[in-house]
């Protein structure tokens, strides 16, 4: 399985030095529990942390992929998938404060086998209940 995590830019001005780390779960039988920490997690032969000199105004920036191999897809189940992280960025301004969002992404879907091929497909993507939210919103969290 694979999944492209592509950073858009929806407000009126382009970023500048921006860095942002993504986590993600691998497989789940269920939801993340409510008190779920969203760790930053990293992974063997994975950057710990990704960088955009700039994205334009309403841009978007280069997608990080993410692969699963279809051997831990499981059988006959429901399937929950987690793509969380944070990004801190600034404005293209001179001396503008620095910008945070977090974010988590939840696909629910279900697995397919055949002799030659696992697919999970996904039925549900959505924003997850917790950890989404920027600047001030992200203080209280």
């Amino acid at each position: 399985m694979k999944v492209i995590v592509a950073w858009e830019n929806s407000g009126t001005t382009p970023t500048k030095d921006m860095i942002m780390h993504v986590s993600w779960s691998g497989l789940r039988s269920a939801p993340l529990p409510r008190n779920f920490s969203f760790p930053d997690v990293w992974h063997d032969g994975d950057p710990h942390t990704f960088t955009h000199e700039t994205i334009p105004a309403k841009g978007r920036g280069e997608g990080i992929e993410i692969r699963i191999p279809s051997s831990i897809i499981p059988t006959n189940a429901v399937t929950y998938y987690f793509v969380w992280g944070w990004a801190h960025y600034h404005d293209v301004f001179p001396k503008t404060r620095e910008h945070v969002v977090k974010f988590c992404n939840e696909y629910t879907g279900s697995p397919t086998h055949t002799d030659e091929i696992s697919i999970l497909t996904v039925d549900v993507a959505d924003a997850c209940a917790n950890h989404n939210c920027a600047d001030e919103e992200c203080e209280n969290k």
